[in-house]
């Protein structure tokens, strides 16, 4: 019976493998070469990945899409995204999407400046598809204990803004910006909604320095109560990334 066991086990182990490798070879896959007068979400200039891609490319049922500082209100010929750079944390990865017109940019070789890290682009594939400049969405990670840090896209704005998007509906009972334990922002949605979720934070008089971003959200179950998520999101915020 242990000898079944351990094979069974085994067989677990190997198919867990292998559905690993086909994924991370699906993963390498899902950027290819192609014609870049297309929209396909291909490699392009730059060596960036940029194009439409399916709407499944957005994992799990509640994710955070959008943590921004952005003021762009109409494409020129190209767009520029600035990450500002944080002391001991390394080069971030920055993902941006226009959720409902399945667009994607990502794998970006970031260019080093004295306090951000710059990105340019064509926006050929923007205009073509027809995005408009208020449907993007920006997020940026770094760090082995993962910090978000707020992307500016084209000029600073105003504001953060901070968009969730869920495959089923949502409600956030609770949500909170705090530092060093403290509320300086406090929240809720009185509805349960799907797809992008809006909240946004003006942090121009809140003291440069590291933030976090507390919710609890109830997310709709099919024939079920509904399934309560805490979660909580640190972030680096100074008040300069808003002017």
């Amino acid at each position: 019976m242990g000898n079944i066991l351990n094979m069974m086990n085994c067989k677990t182990v190997f198919s867990g493998l292998l559905i690993w490798g086909l994924t991370a070879v699906g993963a390498q896959a899902a950027c290819p070469n192609g014609n870049p007068q297309y929209l396909d979400y291909i490699r392009r200039e730059n060596n960036r990945c940029e194009g439409i891609v399916e709407r499944s490319s957005i994992s799990g049922a509640l994710s955070l899409i959008s943590f921004a500082s952005k003021g762009v209100n109409s494409f020129g010929n190209t767009l520029t995204i600035r990450i500002p750079r944080l002391a001991n944390i390394s080069r971030p990865n920055v993902t941006l999407r226009a959720v409902e017109d399945d667009y994607q940019l990502n794998e970006l070789r970031l260019v080093p400046r004295s306090r951000t890290y710059n990105f340019n682009w064509s926006t050929y594939v923007l205009k073509r598809a027809g995005i408009a400049p208020d449907a993007l969405r920006a997020v940026a990670t770094a760090g082995t204990q993962i910090v978000y840090i707020p992307t500016i896209v084209g000029s600073p704005a105003d504001r953060y803004e901070i968009v969730f998007y869920s495959s089923r509906p949502v409600r956030f009972k609770t949500f909170q910006i705090k530092q060093n334990g403290s509320i300086v922002y406090n929240t809720s949605t009185s509805t349960f909604k799907e797809g992008e979720i809006n909240f946004d934070w003006d942090g121009s008089n809140a003291n440069a320095g590291r933030y976090q971003l507390y919710y609890e959200a109830e997310i709709e179950q099919i024939g079920r109560a509904p399934r309560l998520v805490r979660r909580t999101i640190n972030f680096a915020h100074d008040p300069d990334w808003l002017r």
